[in-house]
């Protein structure tokens, strides 16, 4: 998992963001890791923006995402959703 959920990630532009998915992925690449699966943390406050980072999550080499819902949907989650 890179760049998780709730950490700094939330401070990075979508090319920050990019540029640090594409590290990873070369770092494991050139050390013989090529099929590693990395997940890639998504996170915004509007569907677009969630969209632009899983479309560059993939294209950084990420096989899958965590994508977390936007915090003003938390009040109408039930508990027993969680």
């Amino acid at each position: 998992m890179v760049l998780g959920s709730t950490g700094e990630a939330v401070h990075l532009s979508n090319k920050e963001r990019f540029n640090v998915l594409s590290a990873v992925r070369k770092a494991f690449d050139d050390e013989g890791f090529k099929e590693y699966p990395i997940i890639a943390g998504t996170a915004a406050q509007n569907i677009e923006e969630v969209i632009e980072q899983l479309k560059s999550a993939k294209e950084a080499g990420c096989q899958w995402v965590f994508v977390l819902c936007p915090g003003i949907l938390r009040g109408r989650v039930r508990s027993r959703e969680l």
